[in-house]
């Protein structure tokens, strides 16, 4: 009878394989899309420092995201990087003239603090296929909005995977106080490539003061649910957070204090606008300190703030 040896070479290798095996079909992995570590990208994300320009982050070799351009010196640093389009998500009117004057051309989608609209996706989507040269995507100040409308825009293009797209909120700051931002982009789903996509605009319709108004109504009436319910989640809406609504809140009341300046309304109004955001923003902290009696305390202050502002404006607030 012959005698059979054993190879210990072979087994190790089969275990080998059989591990690597196990690791490509665990459950959530997804070796097309995500080859990276949780939190890791390969994309060559760096910090710039350029005059006039805030938060500025390269993202590849055509894609930067900051704040707004300040004058001349922010559009001259943006022609010296060899950007050819600048796109802002914010809701202020872009400053076309002075783009011109450097050559830039502005394409204008706007985003909230909340979400990111079916609208603003598929633009985004169009911008990235239809438009050549380098881009800078700002919003206000290039930490929130603007990281992740060129989040989804590299997700649009197919130039970064879901992780490599988070990794771009979070090496921008994006604050995890805005959910819907960061569900926007773990959401995302890339239209067909036969889908209609809407036209790029270089000035887009925006809210008008009475719309920002209708917005803080909105996030108002929210709060009070969560604040009817002892700053939980109210059962009708279980993913209603208290935190988060508050800082929507305050947006809302930035916001509409913008929407103010820019037409002209009685500085009195905008004030008492300056004064509620102070107010929503200190009940923010209170909420997430875990103090409810201050929480109480600051929504009662924001309650009758509004009562005051609505009993001596609201009837001459133009529409």
């Amino acid at each position: 009878m012959r005698r059979l040896t054993w190879n210990w070479q072979v087994p190790a290798v089969m275990l080998a394989c059989l591990l690597a095996c196990h690791r490509s079909h665990a459950p959530g992995a997804d070796s097309s899309t995500e080859t990276q570590a949780e939190g890791e990208s390969s994309l060559p994300i760096t910090a710039l420092q350029r005059d006039g320009l805030h938060n500025l982050l390269q993202l590849n070799d055509r894609l930067y995201s900051g704040g707004q351009p300040e004058g001349n010196e922010g559009f001259a640093s943006l022609a010296d990087l060899g950007i050819k389009t600048v796109v802002s998500v914010d809701g202020a009117k872009p400053d076309l003239e002075l783009a011109r004057r450097h050559g830039l051309r502005y394409v204008h989608i706007p985003v909230g603090y909340d979400t990111v609209s079916s609208h603003a996706s598929k633009s985004l989507t169009r911008l990235m296929r239809d438009v050549d040269g380098s881009i800078y995507i700002h919003c206000h100040h290039g930490k929130h909005r603007g990281p992740t409308a060129a989040a989804l825009a590299c997700l649009a293009s197919g130039e970064a995977s879901r992780t490599e797209a988070v990794a771009i909120l979070k090496r921008a700051g994006t604050s995890p106080k805005y959910p819907g931002l960061w569900k926007a982009v773990n959401e995302f789903v890339r239209p067909a490539p036969e889908s209609i996509l809407p036209d790029l605009v270089s000035v887009a319709a925006v809210n008008s003061f009475t719309q920002s108004m209708a917005n803080i109504d909105r996030a108002y009436d929210d709060l009070s649910l969560c604040h009817d319910t002892g700053w939980k989640p109210p059962d009708s809406d279980p993913d209603l957070s208290p935190t988060a609504q508050a800082v929507l809140l305050a947006e809302a009341f930035r916001e509409s204090a913008r929407r103010g300046e820019e037409e002209r309304l009685p500085s009195e109004v905008i004030e008492g606008l300056r004064v509620a955001e102070r107010m929503a923003l200190s009940l923010e902290e209170a909420l997430h300190a875990g103090n409810l009696k201050d929480a109480n305390a600051h929504f009662n202050d924001i309650k009758q703030s509004c009562s005051r502002c609505h009993a001596q404006h609201r009837d001459g607030v133009p529409d």
